[in-house]
């Protein structure tokens, strides 16, 4: 509401567009409620004939108002009065007393505890999609006279990651099975590990590519960052894709096809040209007189070159995407398109890697790309592979952003809780499903149920109801 002017009129409707280049154009910039639930409320008048005549009254088309309503989270206290009968005749001949109970009580979630599935689901998406910390939860929920201490939030949520925890089990073996998975990894500090001289725990990730069938993303803690770690996740004989970034790590598997990822390269390569100094120069001159510019200062000039090459490169890509092309015509498309000038790419790199201090930042960007080239180019050959570990790099960020917001775990058993729930989290986006349903359903479920099919259950499972799935 800060960027909002003080004589700025309040218009939800639609906003006229004036463009540079085109005519003047109307665009909407209506509201979109459509998906909201709508309670529709009558206003009608009993006696419908005229005050002044007498007459029957003709109704006319009504005047519809929509009215947004804003209904904060309320908790509620569900009392089940369970009524018991006994048959005395029974009884005494039995000499022990027969007790009918009355059907529909609710079982337990966690014994002995009032919490249901809805309260977990709440806590958990608060956490794990919002952000926001036990601690804080803990105030908000004073705030609203529900005296709720963050230890107590901290064992449901344990206890019920114990319960959804084969399902995890089960997400895991389905990743060892997809043809391209992408991997990244992020630190993470455990206050348990550092009390053992440990500065820096990690959250491993793997995530399926873009053409599988079973989209999700797993997340995996561990004390370090040690290699045998990438192998223990998707199996010593993993013989699929793995797309990710230089890390040795991942380098290490006898079977599996490693995509190297463009984007990394590209970066280095642009934060050699950040650093230029014609850098803050050159934004400042019109198209025009770049190229002057860039023939004036070879060195300036040869960064951008090699950009211009990614840029195209993808480019190249998004065509593909917008066009909506399938993985048969995408490798036949990169080999005409993209390999003649990764070809040329590399030639220009091998001769450049000779011109530039090995200490600089464009000397390193070169050694890494020509380091990386066997990876690198990988991905012409299979219309599968992306160009780029980005999406693996998209799917470790909510754990990046939501790790400002809680800082650190306790205990290592948390974080390992932690990765249980941020993977059926993400997966459940990956899959269009509302986060806080999914939750419920599959507590609610495992509650109601003794012989549950957790493999049901998982975020991609095409026996979820429709009722979680977002349209």
């Amino acid at each position: 509401i800060e960027d909002i002017n003080d004589t700025t009129q309040v218009n939800d409707v639609v906003e006229d567009i004036v463009t540079k280049d085109k005519a003047k154009k109307k665009k909407q910039r209506e509201a979109n409620f459509a998906k909201l639930p709508t309670r529709i409320i009558e206003h009608e008048i009993e006696d419908k004939q005229c005050d002044i005549c007498g007459n029957n009254l003709k109704e006319l088309a009504p005047q519809i108002i929509d009215v947004l309503k804003y209904q904060p989270a309320r908790y509620v206290i569900e009392r089940h009065i369970v009524h018991q009968y006994i048959c005395n005749n029974c009884t005494e001949e039995n000499l022990e007393a027969e007790i009918t109970i009355a059907p529909g009580a609710p079982k337990r979630l966690i014994k002995g505890s009032v919490v249901s599935p809805s309260v977990v689901a709440g806590i958990a998406f608060n956490k794990y999609v919002d952000g926001v910390p036990l601690y804080r939860q803990e105030q908000e929920l004073k705030r609203k006279k529900v005296e709720v201490s963050r230890a107590n939030m901290s064992n449901w949520m344990m206890k019920c990651g114990d319960k959804i925890k084969p399902i995890y089990e089960i997400m895991k073996d389905d990743l060892r099975k997809l043809n391209n998975t992408h991997m990244d990894e992020t630190t993470l500090t455990v206050l348990e590990d550092k009390k053992e001289g440990r500065q820096k725990s990690y959250m491993w990730m793997g995530c399926s590519g873009k053409w599988e069938k079973q989209q999700m993303a797993l997340y995996f803690y561990h004390e370090n960052r040690e290699h045998d770690y990438a192998k223990e996740i998707m199996g010593d004989n993993y013989a699929g894709g793995i797309h990710c970034d230089g890390y040795d790590a991942y380098h290490k598997f006898a079977n599996a096809k490693i995509y190297g990822c463009m984007a990394h390269a590209r970066r280095k390569f642009v934060e050699a040209m950040e650093v230029d100094a014609n850098h803050s120069i050159a934004k400042k001159l019109k198209k025009d007189s770049l190229l002057n510019f860039y023939n004036d200062n070879k060195s300036y000039g040869n960064i951008v070159e090699i950009i211009d090459k990614f840029r195209y490169l993808f480019n190249q890509e998004q065509l593909y995407k917008e066009q909506a092309i399938l993985p048969e015509e995408i490798m036949k498309r990169r080999q005409m398109d993209q390999k003649p000038i990764l070809d040329e790419l590399f030639m220009t790199l091998e001769k450049y890697s000779e011109e530039y201090s090995k200490q600089s930042k464009m000397g390193k960007a070169i050694k890494y790309a020509l380091n990386q080239k066997e990876y690198l180019v990988n991905y012409l050959n299979d219309g599968t592979a992306e160009i780029s570990n980005n999406r693996g790099e998209r799917q470790i960020k909510p754990f990046v952003i939501g790790r400002k917001n809680w800082l650190f775990s306790n205990t290592k058993s948390g974080a390992n809780m932690s990765s249980i729930y941020y993977s059926l989290i993400e997966s459940a986006k990956m899959n269009n499903l509302d986060i806080h349903s999914y939750l419920e359903y599959i507590l609610e479920e495992i509650q109601n149920n003794d012989n549950i099919e957790f493999k049901d259950l998982t975020p991609y499972s095409e026996s979820l109801p429709e009722k979680i799935r977002v349209k």
